[in-house]
Formats: C-alpha cells, sequence, structure tokens
C-alpha cells in the first residue's frame, strides 16, 4: 500500500489521499460501463440473378444461416448471462486496470451441464511458457492456488500425507506432514497445468514419457504430489485466455493504467499535504512569551494545534510571538501541479475526478477534456475485440 512507501518523520501529519483507487474505477467505467454488443453475422447469397428455380433454394439457404447466426447470439448470450452477465466483464477491466493483465479459464462443467468462465483471482500465480519471443504464444500455462485440507480430502482424497503449504504462499510447500514455517492454516498447493508438457503424452488415458516433439496437448491437476485428473482430449481442455490492459512490443504481459510515475505523485502529494499541515499546525496556533517567570520553569515541550506559552524571566509582559503564515502560496501551487502531473499522466480529466475548480460550458469542450480517456478505452475494446472473438 502506499503507507509502506511513504517518507515522512515520525511526528508529522498523516492525511491518507488516495486517487489512484478513483483512476482505475474511472477507466473501468469508460472501458466496461456499458459492457459490449454481441454480433452473430452471415453471409448472404445474392438469388438475383440466378434462375427462377434456384431462388427458393437460395431462400431458403439464407433464412437458415440467418436462424443459426440468431442462435449462434442467443447461445453466447446464455453464457455471459449465466457467468455473471456484464458484471463479470467489468471485473475484468478492473483487475486488468489495476495489474495489467486478466485471465479467463474457459471449459464445459459436465457435472453443471453448463459453459462456465472463471477468472483467475491471482494472476500473479499464473504462469506461462511462451513459444516465441513475441510473447503472443504459448506452449504452456499453469495455474497455482490453494485448498484446504478438508477440502483436499473431500474432492480429491487427500490424506494427512498430503504435503502443505502456508496459507498465501502456494509454491512454499512442504514435501513432508511436519511444516517449518509457522502458519494459521494449513493448505494443500493445486497446481493445474495446461498445453504441451516437455516430452510429456496422455497415451490410452495415461500419463507416459514421449519424445522431443511427439507431446500432446493435456491438462493435468496437480493436487499436493499426485496427479488427481488427466484430460487428453483437446475438445475437453480447459482454454485459458490472457486479457490485457495495454499491450506494449516484446512484453509477455498487459501494462496497468497505474504506472509507478502515477504511484509517485500520489506519494509526493501526500508528503507535501503532511509537510504543509504540519507546519501549519505549529504556525497557525499563536505562541506567548510569559515574562518574569522564574529560571528553574523548563520551556514546554511543542505541540501541534495547541496555543503555547513560553516562559521568560526578563519583564513582567505577555506578548504574542510572530510567527508569520505557513507557506500557504507556495504549499498550494505545489499541491496544484502534482495534481495536474498526476491527470497527465493517467490520461484522466479532471472533470472525472469531480474536480469543482473545473469549469466546461459547452458539451464540445467536455468532449475535448475527456478525450484522453476515451482513447484509452477505445485501445482497450480493440485490443480484447479478437480475444473475445476467440474466447466464444
Amino acid at each position: 500500500g502506499l503507507k509502506t512507501r511513504l517518507r515522512l518523520p515520525v511526528g508529522h501529519d498523516l492525511t491518507e489521499v488516495n486517487w489512484l483507487r478513483r483512476a482505475v474505477e474511472i477507466h473501468t467505467d469508460q472501458f466496461m460501463g456499458n459492457g459490449f454488443q454481441i454480433v452473430s453475422s452471415y453471409n448472404s447469397k445474392d438469388s438475383s440473378t440466378l434462375p427462377d428455380n434456384d431462388k427458393s433454394r437460395v431462400k431458403v439457404e439464407n433464412k437458415t444461416a440467418k436462424e443459426y447466426a440468431d442462435q449462434r447470439r442467443s447461445l453466447i448470450q446464455n453464457i455471459i448471462d449465466d457467468n455473471g452477465g456484464v458484471v463479470f466483464f467489468k471485473e475484468l477491466a478492473s483487475n486488468a486496470s489495476a495489474v495489467g493483465t486478466s485471465v479467463v479459464k474457459s471449459y464445459y462443467d459436465t457435472d453443471a451441464k453448463k459453459w462456465v468462465l472463471s477468472q483467475v483471482e491471482s494472476v500473479e500465480n499464473f504462469y506461462a511458457i511462451w513459444s516465441n519471443n513475441d510473447f503472443r504464444q504459448v506452449d504452456l500455462v499453469a495455474y497455482v492456488y490453494q485448498i484446504s485440507q478438508a477440502q483436499a480430502a473431500r474432492l480429491y482424497g487427500c490424506n494427512e500425507s498430503t504435503p502443505t503449504s502456508p496459507l498465501g504462499q502456494p509454491l512454499k510447500y512442504s514435501w513432508s506432514t511436519t511444516s517449518t514455517t509457522t502458519s494459521d492454516q494449513k493448505m494443500v498447493t493445486v497446481i493445474e497445468v495446461t498445453g504441451h508438457v516437455n516430452e510429456w503424452a496422455v497415451v490410452k488415458d495415461k500419463l507416459s514419457e514421449v519424445g522431443l516433439g511427439e507431446e500432446t496437448e493435456l491438462n493435468a491437476l496437480i493436487v499436493g504430489n499426485s496427479v488427481k485428473r488427466l484430460i487428453g482430449e483437446s475438445k475437453k481442455l480447459p482454454r485459458y485466455y490472457i486479457l490485457p490492459n495495454k499491450r506494449y512490443r516484446k512484453r509477455p504481459w498487459g501494462v496497468s493504467d497505474i504506472t509507478e510515475a502515477a504511484i509517485d505523485i500520489n506519494l509526493t502529494y501526500i508528503e507535501t499535504l503532511s509537510d504543509w499541515r504540519t507546519v501549519a499546525s505549529k504556525v497557525n496556533f499563536p505562541k506567548f512569551k510569559v515574562m518574569g517567570m522564574s529560571p528553574e520553569i523548563q520551556i514546554p515541550k511543542p505541540k501541534s494545534r495547541t496555543i503555547e506559552m513560553i516562559p521568560l524571566s526578563e519583564g513582567q509582559d505577555i506578548a504574542l510571538i510572530d510567527q508569520g503564515d505557513a507557506n500557504q502560496v507556495d504549499f498550494k501551487s505545489q499541491l496544484e501541479e502534482l495534481k495536474e502531473q498526476f491527470v497527465r499522466e493517467t490520461g484522466i480529466s479532471r472533470v472525472l475526478f469531480s474536480d469543482p475548480t473545473i469549469t466546461l460550458n459547452s458539451n464540445q469542450a467536455l468532449m475535448t477534456s475527456m478525450k484522453p480517456t476515451t482513447d484509452i478505452a477505445v485501445a482497450k475494446k480493440a485490443l480484447w475485440a479478437p480475444i473475445l472473438t476467440q474466447l466464444f
């Protein structure tokens, strides 16, 4: 979080200002706020130049093709509705905006008899073996996650000898029943591997070693230290689809809307606001010098937001100490500049941050101010469209 990266002296004011979360919300709403439209098309044949005896046949073929297209559209819409509707894809967009990439697992659930779309929540535990240095094609993907020992026993028949891992650390698992890592709850690591595994293939429904280049596509579910499910039929394999937020040349994963520069600007804003408030808490509260006090009296320790008396031994007057202002002009200009740099870095109009200082007198001015944000949303739609088409 932002707190762990702040550089604030002890005793300084801390007012947390987090623009990053709102930036993700804005980009998500602009990109996937209204979902997307499903279009199923077909090629209609022109019968105007055909003989009369062929026109009826072509008319029936066109009608059949239209019905198939409508059925495809209805089927895809039903799959989307069964898996959470637009909300599901909005969560994908939000996750991609925050961390750079979203991943969807698509498979047919034979028990529920429905097509399932499942989001990979922890993208950091999703791994790919790339088959090309353009980082667009994969030989193998693997997703690592954890389940409780009780669930492993219920679902896969695991016993107490199954290796466990500390909660939240799926790759740090022990190969004995005695774990040296302190954890509130012991978990069982599950690794699901899909694709071509070097020198392995499914032969007669069993995992077998083969020569290099003779591998077959497979899906293996490894629970603890044993394979609990093996699929070798290509049509039944689950598929994973990587949805990058932004795609850069020869970069394996997507890029987040929250850049390091945006994080640094947000941190600097908090630190600058902290400095201002710390100075103001001392300057804006008056201090008096009290004359004629005994020399043995200790000067009180300064306190923020408190009227203070400073004891002095000469004279008998009480006078106000002129401390000046809290450099508010300088601090205000710094904070304003940081706001400007943040909206430039994230490509978000200040209007979308509900900034009361921004007034636009026409729809044209509003559209112009929002153009950087809408351009980013249009680019994301162009990037996701072929992937979603492949998904369905």
